[in-house]
């Protein structure tokens, strides 16, 4: 074969091989579009348009899956679900179902793993539930027994169990299933609660719940049960023993449960035996919760949740859950569920505010906090009002916020030092120093050694060339208990800088530096420290340093002139 036959077979292999890479990148870039697409869409709150082909949408959860796009990754793989074939993308798509609350999908799915897993955990769960609902109870307790061996809190398998066998034959004795109420545990303790008043074995259940109640209990969904139990049987007093406990929780709880016409409050309880196993779920979700396992929080959480829709404090545990693991939309979605008249209105909202400012989305978290302030009278969603106001530049509007909750307290408490801090704060923002001043003593006299007041109050004053000596005394303070926060750190630097002790200073202010590298006014007050001891080079380019790290730096001009002339 000559030279130029060999050069034109490698052209024309060449060529074979360059079409076969532009089709690829031309099936990505048609999945990814889409992907995008849908991406755009879900944001503007509309329906995504998925590619309806298996392998549109296996290239749009290949690329997803590529690049973190969680969201998606799930979203893709779940439209998969009955085209796949390995066993491994099966539970795959599973999970991911499950994760998404993609009922339907997560049926189908579960039906294919039990086939080459018997014994897979959620798998047979969610097709025990599914049974479940379709009063299939002798199913239903078929696939619970497939997981007795699971490696979870037997008590938890025992009291779904039990819960199955009473939707079955509503006499069993609830001893009998779940042990002496006496001896028992408190998730036991409960169930054995919830099982009698189903039975209308009113005493007994009183006496579980008088008993829980002795007890320190930090949930308010037991509270929530404790006190639909006491209103059914109409217990007053036993009502506003629960409402005492639960004002150590929220002390503004109380002013926010929505009341009925008879003046009552109004409770989500258990009203059957599909509500008790939705209850259940929910303990096993709380529990991974706890122990910050939160994929497997989402997925008990959403088979409850299929159990039993209306259920406010499962959807705000589980919007907590998705928040935790950057699923957003998700979370959101459940707090939308929940209504303005459930017990947890508050944590809703707040809930809402750490989503929204996780996002960045500023404006729409001051709304909802407007919103919210006229339909609620807690402290705690007004405080947040204005501490957003404040943070977004408006001071005055949160001073006003301030003042109206300043003027509700008889005696201020030290629980009530912030207050005073965050109105001092903007009152110094806006340049009224003596209003400022007062409030950060005030603050300090209710909360002595509170860190971030002892710094504000002392670089106030070094800023301001007052009471270095006193400054430099309560930043040390500060300091001591806060040893890692650079901007303290930077404040007892900047205060012996302040003091003329530029050796000290320079060893602190490096080390603050050192703590957050890219903080404009710390390179600024490394710069000026340098300078003092004639290292102009180091100097010059730690201000150099500001203007990279922020090119709007607030005192820009003043940089520029320090970088060409020097202090």
């Amino acid at each position: 074969m000559c030279r130029r036959e060999a050069e034109d077979q490698i052209i024309q292999i060449c060529k074979r091989l360059l079409f076969f890479v532009l089709l690829s990148i031309n099936l990505v870039y048609c999945c990814t579009t889409k992907l995008y697409a849908e991406k755009r869409i879900l944001e503007d709150n509309q329906k995504p348009e998925f590619v309806e082909n298996f392998s549109g949408n296996y290239l749009s959860w290949v690329y997803s899956e590529k690049f973190g796009d969680v969201k998606s990754s799930n979203i893709f793989l779940t439209k998969l679900s009955d085209n796949l074939k390995t066993n491994d993308l099966i539970i795959k798509a599973f999970n991911s179902s499950l994760l998404i609350n993609d009922w339907s999908a997560s049926k189908k799915l579960a039906k294919k793993i039990v086939i080459f897993d018997k014994h897979n955990f959620f798998a047979n769960l969610v097709l025990s539930v599914d049974h479940f609902n379709n009063k299939n109870y002798n199913n239903s307790l078929i696939f619970v027994e497939n997981i007795k061996k699971a490696e979870i809190d037997k008590n938890f398998l025992d009291i779904i169990h039990a819960w199955i066998s009473f939707a079955e034959d509503n006499d069993v004795n609830p001893s009998q299933v779940l042990g002496d109420y006496e001896k028992c545990i408190p998730v036991k303790c409960l169930h054995l609660g919830l099982m009698s008043e189903l039975q209308n074995k009113k005493q007994i259940s009183r006496k579980i719940y008088e008993k829980m109640l002795n007890d320190y209990v930090s949930s308010i969904r037991l509270y929530e049960i404790f006190l639909a139990f006491f209103n059914k049987t109409n217990d007053k007093k036993k009502i506003n023993l629960v409402f005492e406990k639960l004002s150590f929780i929220d002390n503004n709880l109380i002013n926010e449960i929505t009341q009925n016409d008879d003046g009552v409050k109004k409770f989500n309880g258990v009203s059957d035996s599909k509500d008790a196993l939705a209850e259940i779920y929910f303990n096993i979700s709380g529990w991974f919760y706890e122990k910050k396992l939160y994929k497997f929080s989402v997925y008990f959480g959403n088979i409850g949740l299929n159990l039993k829709q209306d259920f406010p404090a499962l959807r705000s545990l589980l919007a907590n859950s998705y928040k935790k693991i950057n699923l957003f939309e998700y979370a959101l979605k459940n707090l939308e569920k929940i209504k303005e008249d459930s017990l947890y209105y508050n944590a809703v909202i707040l809930t809402k505010v750490e989503i929204l400012d996780e996002i960045g989305k500023t404006e729409n978290l001051i709304n909802l906090l407007k919103d919210a302030s006229k339909k609620t009278k807690s402290n705690n969603i007004n405080m947040l009002l204005a501490d957003s106001l404040r943070s977004s530049g408006l001071y005055q509007e949160s001073i006003k916020i301030y003042d109206s909750l300043i003027k509700k307290i008889d005696k201020p408490q030290q629980r009530d030092w912030g207050l005073f801090y965050s109105r001092g704060i903007a009152y110094e923002r806006i340049k009224k120093w003596k209003k400022a001043e007062r409030d950060f003593l005030m603050a300090l006299e209710l909360m002595p050694n509170e860190p971030y007041v002892l710094n504000y109050l002392g670089y106030s004053w070094l800023e301001r060339k007052e009471n270095l000596s006193e400054a430099l005394e309560l930043i040390l303070i500060a300091a001591q208990q806060k040893p890692h926060d650079a901007y303290i750190i930077d404040s007892l630097g900047w205060a012996y800088y302040l003091l003329g002790e530029f050796s000290s200073s320079i060893q602190i202010l490096e080390r603050a530096v050192s703590l957050s590298p890219n903080d404009a006014t710390l390179n600024d007050h490394l710069g000026d420290a340098y300078w003092k001891v004639g290292r102009t080079r180091e100097a010059i380019s730690q201000w150099k340093r500001v203007l990279i790290f922020d090119p709007k730096f607030k005192r820009k001009d003043e940089i520029q002139r320090k970088i060409a002339s020097g202090i």
